[in-house]
């Protein structure tokens, strides 16, 4: 009975505690609200136009009476050459072609040293120009990193190790670089008696040069891209390409503007007009967008209308373009982001609560573009206040998008 008794009285010192305990617990809660912020960045909303569409070049086949053996291209995709330049070169077979990409590579390594031999005889070196120039590379290949143009990032790397022996030869005095250039001239005199004969393919016009086809070359008419109805732009960008020719080596793309031709709805037409400049982003173009400029905006055919762009850049990635999901920019809207979870309306002025060390304070916002999760307001970069005093958000402010009994001026614990 007495055991009993004890038992009886501690569960009631245990019930005891587990109230004061909930209860201090929810006196805490209640004082001390707990907050979670996002801070107010820089933003940028662009305004696009989605559309499928189709490349237009003036292009012309490079093409040869025979095509055996292995073709090796001395220059890069898109990249301008002049008549009778040599643009590839074809072997007997893949051995002769991987015996001539060692050569060249060889010959590369020869004109690294002796540059770099030739500078250390100069009487005077520059170390703020160099210091300069070696971190200008340094962010380029961080740029050629975050943009996934990996293709690039070897030839970075290496100009950038050169610039980096440029600097030890300032620093350290002369290094002897006669042993190495001595040893790739040797090495280059034995892979050139070795290759054999080679067949030089040069460029029959100036254009930029692509060494391969896609089978859609001259499906539309670059004279005509003005008189393209929608139906034949559809067909285009539907259509599966042409078998190409054995014989073929290549194409050069003449001139120097292209176009990209789509079909938009006629509602999407009236936010551009002929003239307009607009950003054209996509997908398979590494230096993010192609500026160009509404070259043609056709008629409503049936709520849809034929939009032709052209421009005038080139590179790699733009060269080997054809059908493309693209979003044509049409406007920008630079800003603040904000979260919508923390836009609040107080006294009638649409605003968000910042938390500034443990104070809060209400500051008006200013939306410029609502999109589904949050919203963009001015951007403002230093302390301004509206006419009645309220202070706007500013870049990087803390603001609160979770807190509970939120008011100007209270003080979180």
């Amino acid at each position: 009975m007495e055991k009993s008794s004890t038992i009886k009285k501690l569960l009631a010192v245990v019930a005891a505690v587990l109230v004061l305990t909930v209860l201090c617990y929810e006196i805490y809660s209640l004082s001390t609200p707990s907050v979670k912020t996002q801070t107010a960045i820089a933003a940028t909303h662009k305004e696009t136009i989605n559309s499928k569409m189709f490349a237009v070049r003036s292009e012309s086949l490079i093409s040869g009476s025979s095509t055996s053996g292995t073709l090796v291209s001395t220059v890069s995709d898109g990249e301008r050459v002049a008549g009778s330049q040599t643009i590839a070169v074809r072997f007997s077979n893949d051995t002769a072609a991987s015996k001539y990409v060692e050569l060249e590579h060889l010959k590369s390594e020869l004109a690294r040293y002796e540059n770099l031999n030739n500078q250390q005889n100069l009487l005077t070196l520059d170390v703020s120009k160099i210091n300069a120039d070696a971190d200008e590379l340094f962010y380029d290949m961080l740029e050629t990193v975050r943009s996934g143009n990996l293709d690039m990032l070897d030839e970075k790397m290496e100009k950038f190790s050169d610039k980096l022996t440029t600097k030890q030869i300032f620093v350290d005095g002369n290094i002897n670089f006669s042993e190495k250039i001595s040893s790739l001239k040797k090495q280059i005199k034995s892979a050139e008696s070795s290759l054999g004969s080679v067949d030089y393919i040069k460029a029959q016009d100036t254009g930029y040069y692509v060494s391969a086809l896609d089978g859609y070359e001259n499906m539309l008419d670059f004279s005509s891209v003005k008189n393209l109805s929608c139906a034949e732009i559809k067909k285009a960008i539907s259509s599966q390409p042409s078998t190409v020719s054995s014989d073929n080596m290549g194409k050069l793309i003449r001139g120097y503007n292209w176009y990209f031709v789509g079909v938009i709805s006629a509602a999407e037409a009236t936010r551009i007009d002929n003239g307009d400049s607009v950003e054209l982003l996509c997908d398979n173009v590494s230096r993010g967008y192609i500026p160009a400029t509404v070259y043609h905006k056709g008629k409503n055919e049936d709520n849809d209308v034929a939009v032709v762009f052209v421009s005038n850049i080139m590179d790699e990635d733009i060269s080997r373009l054809r059908i493309e999901d693209v979003q044509i920019v049409v406007g920008e809207t630079d800003g603040l982001r904000i979260s919508k979870e923390a836009v609040r309306v107080v006294d009638g002025v649409q605003g968000v609560y910042v938390l500034t060390g443990n104070i809060v304070s209400f500051k008006r916002i200013d939306v410029v573009y609502t999109g589904e999760d949050y919203v963009i307001t001015k951007k403002i970069y230093t302390t301004v206040r509206d006419e009645n005093d309220v202070p706007y958000v500013k870049l990087y402010d803390e603001v609160i998008v979770e807190g509970k009994e939120l008011s100007d001026g209270k003080i979180i614990n």
